[in-house]
């Protein structure tokens, strides 16, 4: 919840009014990474290892956030070639049910994962704007125990 305390005191003071901060669950520090990569293929070739790691560690539910639809259906279209088992959530009348989700982060509002891997919070993704400082905040506030996040460029300063 730190960080994403830290995204969410972005906003524009009129709309902070009535947000109260949230509160940490996840303790260990350990629990949160954010990692820049050179490109896209790098950081799909990451989110393969984590998969297997996490699952390999008992973990249920796994989601990876994208920003946009069309973001969610290109990794989806990568992934899947590696790991059959990853499910598309296209809109709120998708079923889920734990598993590896693939997600945009305006559809994650709602649900939980013990893992969430954000996909790309770079500058170009996720700016200055009120809309783009929720959908951070939702996809971060998403992870019960991890959460990874990659970017290629600049990282968002929305988490600095």
């Amino acid at each position: 919840m730190n960080i994403a305390n830290t995204v969410i005191s972005h906003l524009p003071t009129h709309e902070k009014e009535y947000i109260v901060l949230g509160e940490p669950i996840i303790h260990n520090k350990n629990s949160i990474s954010i990692s820049q990569k050179q490109n896209i293929n790098e950081i799909i070739s990451e989110i393969i290892k984590k998969i297997n790691q996490y699952t390999s560690e008992g973990y249920k539910s796994i989601a990876i956030i994208g920003k946009t639809q069309d973001e969610c259906i290109m990794l989806y279209n990568k992934l899947k070639k590696l790991n059959n088992n990853i499910n598309l959530i296209k809109s709120k009348d998708s079923e889920y049910n734990a598993g590896i989700s693939i997600v945009p982060s305006y559809l994650a509002k709602g649900l939980e994962f013990d893992v969430v891997i954000i996909s790309n919070a770079n500058t170009n993704s996720y700016t200055n704007s009120s809309l783009d400082i929720k959908l951070l905040y939702v996809a971060i506030t998403r992870a019960m125990n991890k959460l990874d996040i990659y970017y290629t460029g600049e990282l968002t300063n929305l988490l600095l």
